[in-house]
């Protein structure tokens, strides 16, 4: 593992560049500042995604990112064993001085803290980023500067527009005089600095206009002079070869080149670099952002270097109920606000992503063989990593860091993703072979990535490949805590997570408080007991508790034999036991629950808007009280806005 800061960023990010084109597959993780809003209450259970987003997206609004792991898993020999090297980075974040600020989540930070964070290190050596945005104008900035740098003069003349300055005031001309005195004493004399890149001599530090007037007077009298502002409002006159003025050139440019990757484009350029692996047009060669060095630079591109073809197969993005990973990222190197629709964040999300996998989801949604009760991290990297995983993995920059270290839980997710993939049947129903996801390339359902604007054309992908990574693998599915849905970034609609269905979950409200859990299980027992029945035969349920009154029982299909016609049976027998036991109840099924609660919805946004029409009229007629002209506090009230169609 390699801890990153400003000062080896280059080198680091130089090297996770390279070596993007071999991985098989990229794990991420995160620490922030802080992952809720204090004093929010608890979610329901029964908000779907859409209606929890608008409190969600808070969160990574508000705070930052301390520390971005990385964990590169690369192929070994031709790619067809089940064998990886393994590359661990460990980037430091801070905000530059223009941006964003920086808010402490004082739980967040005590659980840090007690896992060992270096903070010290994050806020001395954290790497600066940028959006996508800026980092567009930085682009075109530095190309514009590399270009003037390889011309042949050095020298930049005042501009013929500005007028020349004129002294006035005694003290300016004499301490004119003076400087000009020295500089010519000095060009006869030879007395100065001698350095690698010839021999300077520092003017008496001036104000700015001092500085302009000196300026245009060494340009005039001594064109071949080179001068250079220095921190200290002083001015550095330098007498160069052409030699020597080759040398300069060279370290102005390799400043230029540094600068602009370090501190303007940042972790930017890591972000990019991940985002273009996964939609499998990472260009590392036209692109000035990915260029390794100054004179790597493709400066005929003039923009961030797409790729014009398909330059490798799209290489997946492994996160562990990474939502909020993805989240944070996108409001610190997308931009800083979320987009206020969830369906333009999910589109948002498959633009930049559109191969993801959360082991979260596979190890609650995937085949028996991969499911665990336990989905903490550290817990299944325990159960799943077996000695046969970590045959397969080889680190090749191991340290003794422990869990809640970013690159150290990206690596454990990683080989948890891993070991998830090879616990799976290795065939499906029909005899098929399954492919790993590592082997496969999967396209998203969006046509413009398919057939990129800037000329890029993804190959052709086999949807029946696609299908079966979704079933098996849960491709492009993002876990969400404390609800009943699994996030779907490739359809509009989310699906109820762990097998359940929207018309075979029910909701029992109105209940006793009295009732438990034990109630219902026995009330479904006589279904689940008939397994000699066949409509009953294989019945699996899951219960969900929304508060003391209402609960949830959804019939789940069977993760090895998914069949709808025998799960829409099977719910309608459990329709009819909750009916038979609950009789004083309120008995709904799922999708007749949510279009109930939209149309609450927009009775109560209806009444709110009543309500505060209301509280704008009293709040008039209290301030025309304190007014002279209390008759004509109708008249003088403000006119509504019009209504724009």
């Amino acid at each position: 593992m390699v801890n990153v800061t400003k000062a080896n960023f280059l080198e680091q990010s130089n090297d996770l560049i390279a070596n993007l084109p071999n991985a098989a597959f990229v794990a991420i993780d995160e620490e922030m500042t802080g992952i809720s809003i204090p004093d929010t209450p608890r979610p329901p259970k029964d908000d779907t995604p859409e209606q929890r987003y608008n409190t969600l997206k808070q969160v990574p609004e508000r705070y930052s990112i301390i520390q971005f792991g990385i964990a590169i898993f690369l192929r070994k020999g031709d790619g067809t064993q089940n064998e990886f090297d393994v590359k661990r980075y460990n980037f430091y974040l801070f905000p530059s001085s223009n941006a964003r600020e920086v808010n402490l989540n004082p739980s967040s930070i005590e659980f840090l803290q007690e896992h060992g964070m270096d903070f010290n290190r994050w806020m001395k050596g954290g790497i600066p980023y940028c959006t996508t945005a800026k980092a567009t104008e930085f682009v075109e900035k530095y190309r514009k500067r590399a270009l003037s740098l390889l011309k042949e003069s050095d020298t930049k003349p005042s501009p013929a527009c500005k007028r020349k300055v004129e002294l006035t005031r005694p003290e300016d001309i004499n301490f004119h005089a003076r400087s000009m005195a020295s500089l010519r004493e000095w060009i006869d004399s030879a007395r100065a600095t001698t350095n690698d890149e010839g021999t300077s001599f520092l003017l008496p530090p001036a104000n700015r206009f001092l500085r302009r007037a000196l300026y245009e007077s060494i340009e005039q009298e001594y064109p071949s002079l080179i001068l250079e502002k220095c921190h200290n409002s002083q001015i550095r006159v330098l007498r160069l070869t052409p030699e020597e003025k080759l040398v300069r050139r060279e370290r102005q440019r390799k400043e230029a080149f540094e600068h602009f990757v370090a501190q303007e484009l940042g972790f930017w350029r890591v972000f990019y670099a991940l985002s273009q692996a996964n939609r499998g047009m990472l260009d590392v060669e036209s692109s000035i952002v990915f260029a390794a060095n100054k004179d790597d630079v493709n400066l005929k591109t003039g923009h961030l270097g797409k790729a014009s073809k398909i330059q490798h197969s799209q290489i997946p993005i492994v996160v562990h109920n990474g939502l909020m990973d993805i989240l944070f990222s996108f409001t610190h190197f997308h931009n800083p606000l979320l987009p206020t629709s969830y369906h333009e964040c999910k589109q948002l999300i498959s633009e930049y992503f559109p191969l993801l996998y959360d082991t979260k989801v596979m190890t609650t949604e995937g085949p028996r063989n991969m499911r665990h009760d336990n989905t903490v991290l550290s817990q299944l990297f325990a159960l799943v990593v077996q000695p046969n995983v970590v045959s397969g993995l080889k680190l090749l920059n191991a340290d003794d860091t422990q869990t809640h270290e970013a690159s150290y839980d990206a690596y454990m997710t990683g080989a948890v993703f891993f070991g998830l993939v090879l616990a799976a049947p290795p065939s499906d129903s029909d005899g098929n072979k399954i492919i790993n996801p590592w082997t496969s390339t999967v396209s998203s359902a969006d046509e413009n990535l398919r057939n990129d604007d800037n000329g890029g054309v993804v190959d052709s992908f086999d949807q029946n490949a696609q299908s079966i990574l979704r079933q098996r693998f849960a491709c492009n599915k993002l876990y969400l805590m404390l609800t009943m849905y699994t996030i779907d970034l490739t359809n509009v609609e989310d699906p109820l997570s762990r097998g359940m269905h929207i018309n075979t979950t029910f909701c029992v409200s109105g209940n006793d408080t009295s009732i438990s859990t034990a109630d219902i299980v026995r009330c479904l027992t006589s279904l689940t007991a008939a397994s000699n029945n066949v409509e009953g035969a294989g019945l699996h349920f899951e219960i969900i508790w929304v508060d003391d009154t209402t609960f949830f029982v959804a019939a789940r299909e069977d993760e090895e034999d998914r069949n709808l016609e025998r799960l829409q049976i099977q719910g309608k027998l459990i329709y009819e036991a909750l009916c038979a036991r609950f009789r004083s109840s309120e008995i709904v099924c799922l999708r007749d629950y949510n279009k109930k609660r939209k149309e609450t919805a927009r009775e109560y946004g209806a009444l709110a808007n009543i309500d505060s029409n209301k509280k704008r009229k009293s709040l008039w007629r209290f301030w025309t009280w304190f007014t002279d002209d209390k008759a004509d506090e109708e008249t003088n009230r403000p006119n509504k806005r019009r209504r724009i169609a």
